[in-house]
This record gives structure tokens, C-alpha cells and sequence, in this order.
């Protein structure tokens, strides 16, 4: 899934960590954190991959900038102060890449017994971008990416646990979670593809009902609901739902294994 780009840059934020004792003490746990940066400027079309381990990601696109702007705070937490400040070295952020593709990634490792590890992301690019995210543990929001041209695809996500959350995003979105909530909002009605998957849990999905595309919706064990959207050729089952959408010139796919699907016009 992950690429390599060459020069590759290895870039940490030589800010001073902050350590503090966990405001919950009932687990007696002690945390220490530090905040991550890296800013520039892209008048290029932008490809970013970020490939995480715990915690959350939040990614926004804004029309108004060529900036490319990535935060992050990586927090530790131990059994005590020592080992939660030493643990922060464990604990990474690296930055890579050229020609208007960014790789970040979350270089992490278990060496202290007892700790544990996250990494928050905040990261805001020019909307003119393609976003791929995978995870392991944590929630993802996308929002506001609306070009497209886009080859191949426009937002791509993954987790294993948490939600996704994909919001404001034109062209296509590509989504896959094994347990936790999947959410697409979308205003704009020129789709392309949206392909949305889960093991166990709910997919929401909302878009306008001019929307025109092929729609399958199905789960193995659950429910799908239609609300608001006019299927022609329709086929409905306790657990599936399928039909054209308009002319059906794009392709909705909603699956699921165990849980419930919600699909609504607007």
C-alpha cells in the first residue's frame, strides 16, 4: 500500500517535552508529551500517505491555502514520570518525500515495558490533494477535499479500530474498518466512486439525491435502510439493497459483515 519517495528526510521537532501526571488518577498512570511541526509551501498538486499506529488523525483540506502543514503531539503514558519521559524517544514522527508528495509515518517502538504509545495528528493541506491514512488503533476525520481529477481515487482510509469519518469530499472516497463506526457526508452530487466496508459496526452514508450512480448496499448479519433516495430497478432484501441511482454513471458499494447500514438523501 505504502510507497517509497526519494529524498527521504527524517524530520523531529527539537521541542522540549512536557511531562505531567495523568489528571485521572485511578489508574496511577504518568504522562509525558511533545508537540511535532513541519510547514511548507506547495503550488503543486499534493499526494499525502500517513501511515500511523495509535491514536487519532484529523485532516482538512482549505481552498485558501498552498500550505502544507502537519502537527502532531506525541503522548506517552507509563507506569512512572521516568519511564514516560524516556519513552518519548521511542516515539517519532518522520517526514518524507518531493515533487508535492509527503510520506509521514509513525516510527514506534515497545522497548519500555509498560508504556504507552499515541500520536495525534492535525494536519492541513490545499485542497488540491489526494489523502491516504492508515491506522491501527484510533479515529480518522477527513474533510473538505474536493478535487476531482484526482487519479485513481481522492480519499483513501483505514483502521482496524475506531471510526472514520469522511466529510465534504468530492471525486472518490475509498474506506475499510474492522470494528467501529464508517460516516460519508458529501454535499457535492458529481461522485465517482464510493466504496465503504466494515466488519462490525454501522456505515452512515449521506449524499445529495441527485446523486447518480449504481447503489449496492449489503451485510452478511444486520440491516440495510434507504431513506431519501430514488432507486430505479430496485432490489430489496432484509439485508441488502441495490439499484440505480439517476443514469447510474458512478458506483456506490457499501458491505458489511456484522452491523447496520444507513443510506439518506438530502
Amino acid at each position: 500500500m505504502w510507497r517509497q519517495y526519494a529524498p527521504y528526510v527524517l524530520i523531529i521537532a527539537a521541542l522540549v517535552a512536557v511531562s505531567c501526571k495523568d489528571d485521572d488518577d485511578s489508574d496511577g498512570r504518568f504522562t509525558a508529551s511533545e508537540p511535532f511541526a513541519f510547514r511548507t509551501v506547495e503550488h503543486s498538486l499534493i499526494i499525502l500517505e500517513l501511515n500511523a499506529v495509535n491514536g487519532t488523525v484529523e485532516i482538512v483540506g482549505d481552498a485558501e491555502s498552498d500550505s502544507v502543514i502537519i502537527l502532531a503531539e506525541r503522548i506517552v503514558r507509563g507506569n512512572n514520570q521516568h519511564n514516560a519521559d524516556e519513552g518519548l524517544q521511542n516515539l517519532q514522527v518522520d517526514v518524507g518525500g518531493s515533487g508535492g508528495i509527503y510520506f509521514v509515518r509513525t516510527v514506534q517502538s515497545n522497548d519500555i515495558e509498560g508504556n504507552d504509545y499515541e500520536i495525534q495528528y492535525d494536519i492541513t493541506l490545499p485542497q488540491r490533494a489526494r489523502v491516504e491514512v492508515s491506522q491501527i488503533n484510533g479515529n480518522i476525520s477527513i474533510s473538505s477535499f474536493n478535487y476531482e481529477l484526482m487519479p485513481d481515487y481522492t480519499v483513501r482510509a483505514e483502521t482496524m479500530n475506531g471510526n472514520i469519518s469522511l466529510t465534504g469530499i468530492q471525486g472518490s472516497a475509498i474506506a475499510e474498518l474492522k470494528n467501529g463506526s464508517l460516516s460519508y457526508a458529501t454535499q457535492f452530487a458529481n461522485l465517482d466512486t464510493i466504496d465503504l466496508t466494515i466488519a462490525n459496526g454501522t456505515i452512515n452514508l449521506q449524499i445529495p439525491h441527485e446523486v447518480s450512480a449504481d447503489f449496492s448496499a449489503q451485510v452478511s448479519i444486520g440491516t440495510v435502510t434507504v431513506n431519501g433516495l430514488n432507486l430505479s430497478d430496485a432490489i430489496e432484501t432484509p439485508t441488502s439493497v441495490t439499484g440505480i441511482l439517476g443514469n447510474g454513471d458512478g458506483r456506490i458499494t457499501l458491505r458489511g459483515t456484522n452491523g447496520t447500514i444507513t443510506a439518506t438523501g438530502n
